[in-house]
């Protein structure tokens, strides 16, 4: 069975499957969507969880060994399985071998990106289709922006202006988490009726202070003793290692498209076609020709690892790594003093 996220809660009432695959490139419906299912499934008896890690080192040993240690207990348990973007032809067959079992005392839970047009045409897939639900998660364009926010902000008893409502969905366009956090804070604020445009700008003027856009401009800009002391403000702030990491990945990631992609087009159109505001050009383009094509990559596989750190698969400190990381976005080899 194939879903949108939308119709997951609906699926979970109606009737539980041994395996649920949620994939897309938006973090915050990607991690509600797995929460949601484990909570369900918690309620059910499901009460031991467990986290696999698979890349393209995977071998198949180690998701058996995992579920057959599973079945020494009585108890039901959860599996999550977090995939990286190139995940190999052994988890696949593996998984189907171990969901053809069908263990009723084990649900697997898979995270990953979007799964592309191929992937979903594959044999696994339309085999894994047929036995799990495949958790499609699409993001919420700019146009779909504010309705989402005023859909949760009901949620929250918060209802706001049509101006106050723009300006709040420009201020988080491209982060959704940004905006949950956002909305979250102004509930915790006293408000009567609706809140106006200059209760938002008022907001925004607050939060500026230390937020992850910032680092962004910065570390593109190659500001490296300015991205240094916004990191540690973040860090003061309890921000969110994974809201950092997100943000400075979707900047490299834009870089290297550009760089592939403006060999047959102008930068122009790409920019407008990739919502590179004004604004926001001539830093884009000074990171541009700071930062080769080849050092996003590299930047990319080190985020990569962060990410590792961030989950616990690697036990090292994720904070200390993202400052280190910022600073060779920055295009610096050491710590500014």
């Amino acid at each position: 069975m194939k879903i949108n996220d939308s119709a997951l809660a609906r699926q979970l009432s109606s009737s539980l499957l041994p395996a649920y695959w949620v994939s897309g490139d938006e973090p915050l419906l990607v991690q509600e969507s797995v929460d949601l299912i484990h909570k369900r499934f918690k309620q059910e008896g499901f009460n031991e969880k467990q986290i696999l890690h698979v890349d393209s080192s995977f071998q198949a040993e180690q998701l058996f060994e995992l579920t057959q240690n599973f079945s020494l207990f009585s108890e039901k348990k959860r599996l999550e399985i977090q995939l990286t973007d190139k995940f190999p032809e052994a988890f696949t067959a593996s998984l189907l071998e171990i969901l053809n079992q069908a263990d009723p005392n084990l649900v697997i839970v898979i995270r990953s990106n979007k799964l592309s047009a191929s992937q979903v045409k594959t044999k696994w897939y339309l085999a894994f289709e047929k036995i799990g639900c495949h958790v499609a998660v699409w993001p919420i364009e700019a146009n779909q922006l504010p309705a989402w926010i005023q859909q949760r902000g009901k949620k929250l008893g918060l209802n706001f202006a049509p101006d106050a409502l723009t300006a709040l969905a420009g201020f988080c366009e491209g982060n959704l988490l940004a905006a949950k956090q956002s909305l979250e804070k102004l509930s915790l604020t006293q408000h009567e009726g609706l809140i106006s445009i200059e209760e938002v700008e008022a907001f925004q003027a607050d939060e500026s202070r230390f937020t992850v856009f910032h680092l962004n401009s910065a570390c593109l800009l190659g500001d490296a003793k300015k991205a240094w002391h916004i990191m540690q403000h973040l860090k003061a702030e309890n921000t969110e290692t994974t809201v950092i990491l997100w943000a400075l990945t979707k900047e490299i990631r834009l870089i290297a498209t550009l760089h592939q992609e403006s060999r047959s087009q102008s930068l122009e159109g790409l920019f407008k076609r990739y919502q590179v505001w004004d604004k926001r050009q001539p830093e884009v383009r000074r990171a541009l020709n700071r930062l080769s094509h080849s050092d996003c990559l590299a930047l990319l596989q080190t985020a990569s690892q962060i990410d590792k750190m961030i989950k616990g698969v690697i036990r090292e400190d994720a904070w200390e790594a993202l400052q280190h990381f910022i600073i060779k976005m920055a295009g610096l080899s050491i710590i500014p003093s």
